[in-house]
């Protein structure tokens, strides 16, 4: 498909979504459960199931090969365990759930949230249980935090893994049961353990106790609210998505799972979910962010952003070579490379870090700290910093590799405008301000956040006796 063909990119990214929604629903009405698959996390940008799912759609051949590589990382992911907190932990009618890497834990033991824009030690009275995305648990855990990391390997629990994914596979005649890999892949979830973490940190028979989750319609989120509402149905769990949505969004299709509530950094991005993707009316509320502040990390134009996920076999460098080739010289302020805060130590990123900027160097004659120069910023894949640049009154080149998963079109975002420049280079324009991410002002408290137009939904009358699953 040509690049400057929009409409028919635009098209093909509104077939995709509707091919995933009934995708979703047949796996339902055979059985599947669809909150914890992995198959039915059809995310456009991250490699694994449901990124199969997605280019069978699009005519690619579904082979057995990812059924085995994601059986043998099903069977060798150790299981989860929780840490406790040092001190004696209280109840709380508030409990938030996010994820934690070891520059985030302070020295007592505290933690400083990214998505949140809070520390942990900001109201005592709120509980945290952390997901650990780098196994590191520090030696002092404050009171009012759990942390959940993955239990150390060893080969009796391998051992014992392997033999029951052999009997449901056995139970389920072969790999080819879409019913025995859907079972075995959740093996690996830590919902289980998160749930009953979150429940023996919440008083659940507080009036208003709810839960707050950074939410990225992942699969053992979805798991950690079903569990929560068998267990305890009256809860209310409310979602936080603290970036923005993919510019293919088919994993944000609402599904078992789902929150009560989701909070979405501007109106704009509310307004999809509800028209694209099957969110119920008044289940999403657009808020001002807690994640981007005021003042706080506000984008510059000259930077190349990096996408979490490398798109295997992209061509980025060509694209972009074409593009700089296109350029007048002197015509550009200079660019510099910006890693994925979570890239760091990502073999892949710094490699096409260091070929990015020898591309730079050999242009060297395109870039200029003239008044004239054109001041921009450079996105690869999906990453959300294009909105935030556009948001900031940015110009933003998008570098494409495969611009049906990767360009926001004015289809889905209606306050954008793309345009084609060159081939698979395209630009954007913000029609209105603040659509998609309305910077919130610092210093704001959890509690203030979920009272602003809040509704609680009722209360289920509830199988208090039923154990989580």
């Amino acid at each position: 498909m040509s690049s400057s063909r929009l409409p028919d990119i635009e098209s093909e990214q509104l077939r995709l979504i509707e091919e995933s929604r009934r995708y979703i629903a047949s796996c339902r009405s055979n059985g599947v459960d669809v909150a914890e698959s992995e198959f039915c996390r059809i995310a456009a940008w991250a490699p694994g199931p449901g990124r199969d799912v997605l280019d069978s759609f699009r005519g690619r051949p579904f082979s057995l090969k990812p059924k085995v590589r994601d059986l043998i990382g099903a069977t060798l992911n150790p299981p989860y365990r929780l840490v406790s907190p040092d001190g004696p932990a209280g109840l709380s009618n508030l409990v938030v759930v996010s994820w934690v890497s070891q520059g985030e834990f302070t020295d007592d033991g505290f933690h400083d949230d990214r998505y949140f824009g809070v520390s942990s030690r900001d109201d005592l009275s709120v509980n945290w249980v952390l997901l650990s995305i780098d196994g590191f648990v520090p030696a002092t855990v404050a009171a009012n935090i759990r942390v959940v990391v993955h239990k150390r390997r060893s080969v009796l629990g391998r051992l014992s893994k392997f033999v029951r994914v052999l009997k449901i596979v056995a139970a389920s005649r072969g790999l080819e049961s879409g019913q025995s890999m859907h079972t075995i892949l959740a093996l690996g979830s830590p919902s289980r353990t998160m749930a009953r973490a979150i429940e023996s940190s919440l008083a659940s028979d507080a009036p208003e106790a709810g839960v707050l989750l950074a939410y990225e319609a992942q699969c053992y989120q979805h798991g950690i609210v079903q569990r929560l509402k068998m267990r305890l149905p009256g809860v209310r769990v409310t979602g936080y998505l603290h970036s923005a949505l993919p510019p293919l969004p088919t994993d944000f299709l609402h599904r078992d799972g789902a929150p009560d509530v989701l909070l979405v950094n501007g109106a704009g991005q509310a307004q999809i979910l509800l028209k694209h993707l099957g969110w119920p009316s008044g289940s999403v509320v657009p808020i001002a962010s807690m994640r981007y502040q005021d003042g706080v990390h506000v984008p510059k134009a000259g930077d190349i952003f990096l996408p979490y996920t490398l798109t295997p076999g992209n061509n980025w460098l060509a694209v972009l070579s074409a593009y700089l080739e296109a350029q007048r010289p002197a015509s550009h302020a200079p660019l510099v490379v910006r890693n994925h805060p979570r890239m760091f130590d990502s073999p892949e990123h710094l490699r096409l870090t260091r070929e990015l900027d020898s591309l730079l160097a050999r242009y060297s004659n395109r870039f200029s700290d003239g008044h004239t120069a054109r001041r921009i910023s450079i996105l690869f894949g999906t990453s959300a910093a294009g909105l935030e640049c556009v948001e900031a009154g940015i110009d933003v080149v998008q570098v494409s590799n495969d611009p049906v998963t990767e360009v926001r079109t004015h289809c889905l975002w209606d306050e954008l405008q793309v345009r084609s420049i060159v081939d698979n280079v395209f630009e954007y324009d913000l029609l209105l301000p603040n659509a998609y991410i309305r910077r919130g002002e610092s210093g704001r408290k959890l509690r203030d956040v979920l009272a602003d137009g809040q509704v609680r939904p009722p209360a289920v009358a509830g199988r208090e006796d039923r154990e989580l699953a």
